[in-house]
């Protein structure tokens, strides 16, 4: 799946999309095989994520987005 940035309320939609394909495609391969998992599994990340990029001294854009 290519990695782009979401600008845009239609960004967010296509990458959405462009998840359910590469669940169709391979997603017995996923680490998160159920919507449950797959939630829980996000949540976690983006409560932490500022220490993640804290962590590897990456900068943690804090904008929200316009759209």
């Amino acid at each position: 799946m290519d990695k782009q940035a979401v600008q845009s309320r239609e960004d967010l939609i296509g990458h959405i999309f462009g998840l359910l394909d590469d669940y169709d495609a391979v997603g017995d391969q996923w680490e998160n095989k159920d919507i449950y998992t797959f939630l829980q599994a996000l949540a976690a990340w983006l409560n932490d994520c500022e220490a993640y990029y804290r962590n590897t001294g990456q900068p943690l854009d804090t904008e929200l987005p316009s759209w």
